[in-house]
């Protein structure tokens, strides 16, 4: 049965649609871009880090891991609007917004300039998902997210700002997000010096303000020396090598992308490449990393990194080789930890 042609109806729609774009398009304002430093109207403005970004270097970014696109995606259409036609769609097409397959016969927006056979937009999305207000990035950036070239967050189109059919977020494990949790765990640590007194150390018999008690053996040990025990037998770690507890100031820690590779130092997890982590860049083999789950579920500002280190790998205890667990009974349980033996946590 041959292809039913589109009506007249359909394609007049689509031909609205079409004049709807190019006057959204007519109302954007020349913005200079943050990265390739040129001035454009095809600009989106990035909330989570208050930079502008031209279209040309955000398009350049990959697809956020959660996109659900065809194999080969095509890039959103860079060309002028007025090279767009409306015409019936042939064998085998695919809409480049909602990555559906098209009716054949029926009408589409087509872009005969782009590669791969054109860029096109089913009359789907054309029609009911057009406004008079939003451009074709926009519905290509709603559809398929990019990954923000700052902390590789998903890019959501932000709905709290006047000017929010060209503004965005970072969601969840942004730069802003992870920063908070470096602040927390800033706070932490300052707080500890605060409280503190110096206390003498019963391995290296020098005074410390950065100290632990050890309950089941009344000792006082340094963090410095109780960073130097091993982890407990039952603990596993990624490559049997342990990364030392960082023990560098906080004010050099900074947020950055993962990288390929990268094993929380905490969780012993792998981090994905894309994702934002705290990292000290001093520390060696590469640094000390913590991943963004830990970073933003565990530090709450009231505990140190060691609390944290001491918490996720439990040390053997320098006397009796147990496995130290953080104490929860006494008032100073921050600093406080008692020995059990493998048997007990095993069992």
């Amino acid at each position: 049965m041959p292809p039913v042609p589109p009506d007249a109806q359909s394609v007049q729609a689509l031909k609205d649609v079409l004049d709807q774009w190019r006057l959204a398009r007519s109302l954007q304002r020349q913005v200079e871009c943050i990265i390739c430093e040129t001035e454009t109207i095809d600009v989106v403005y990035l909330h989570s880090h208050s930079q502008t970004v031209c279209f040309d270097c955000l398009l350049n970014c990959r697809v956020s891991d959660d996109a659900t696109v065809e194999s080969q995606d095509m890039p959103c259409c860079r060309h002028s609007l007025e090279d767009w036609i409306v015409q019936e769609a042939g064998r085998s097409r695919i809409c480049d917004l909602c990555d559906q397959r098209i009716h054949q016969g029926s009408s589409v927006l087509h872009c005969p300039k782009c590669p791969r056979g054109g860029f096109d937009v089913c009359g789907n999305c054309a029609v009911q998902r057009m406004e008079g207000q939003k451009t074709l990035e926009r519905l290509f950036f709603e559809k398929k997210p990019q990954k923000c070239p700052w902390c590789r967050g998903r890019l959501e189109v932000s709905t709290g700002h006047e000017d929010v059919s060209l503004s965005f977020c970072c969601a969840v494990e942004s730069m802003s997000t992870l920063q908070d949790a470096l602040d927390h765990l800033r706070h932490a640590s300052s707080l500890k010096r605060q409280a503190s007194c110096s206390v003498e150390c019963a391995i290296c018999i020098t005074e410390s303000t950065d100290t632990l008690y050890l309950r089941s053996h009344s000792q006082t040990v340094c963090c410095d020396c109780l960073i130097s025990c091993r982890v407990s037998d039952d603990v596993a770690i990624r490559g049997g090598q342990e990364i030392p507890c960082c023990r560098h100031s906080l004010e050099d820690w900074i947020v950055r992308v993962a990288g390929r590779g990268k094993v929380c130092d905490l969780c012993e997890e792998k981090i994905d490449e894309s994702s934002s982590v705290l990292h000290c860049p001093k520390c060696p083999s590469g640094g000390f990393d913590v991943c963004g789950n830990c970073a933003v579920q565990r530090m709450d500002g009231q505990k140190t990194l060691e609390r944290l280190l001491f918490e996720m790998k439990p040390r053997k205890c320098p006397w009796c080789r147990g496995r130290l667990e953080v104490s929860t009974g006494p008032e100073d349980a921050a600093h406080s930890f008692l020995c059990v033996a493998i048997e007990e946590v095993t069992d």
